[in-house]
């Protein structure tokens, strides 16, 4: 169990926790994308826009390869094409970005951890 954290590891958790729930808020949205019928243009936008937050968001911390899949999650809602191909592929995204946000903090928590081991 680590017990302070420095600041700079603080702040990489506080990302990590926005970031889960910018990715709650997306997949909330999706699976409302997913269900409506009328309006899906106006959800698409309100996808992409999330999708682009969220990769704008781990970009600034360094966290590349999630910030690119959140990044092509939000191109992806803005493109056109068939309604159900769009949703498996932003669910897909979705799907994907969940675990690899679960396993983020456990590299910041191990720089953290004592060199002697306790």
């Amino acid at each position: 169990m680590v017990g302070k954290l420095s600041a700079n590891a603080q702040e990489e958790l506080d990302t990590i926790v926005m970031a889960r729930r910018k990715l709650d808020r997306i997949h909330g949205l999706v699976e409302q994308y997913a269900t409506v019928g009328k309006g899906q243009d106006q959800l698409a936008i309100m996808i992409g826009r999330a999708g682009l937050e969220l990769g704008r968001t781990l970009l600034g911390k360094g966290f590349g390869t999630m910030a690119d899949q959140a990044n092509q999650l939000g191109m992806l809602a803005r493109r056109g094409g068939v309604t159900q191909s769009k949703i498996r592929g932003l669910r897909d995204y979705v799907a994907s970005l969940r675990p690899a946000l679960e396993r983020a903090d456990r590299p910041v928590l191990e720089k953290e951890a004592p060199a002697g081991g306790g």
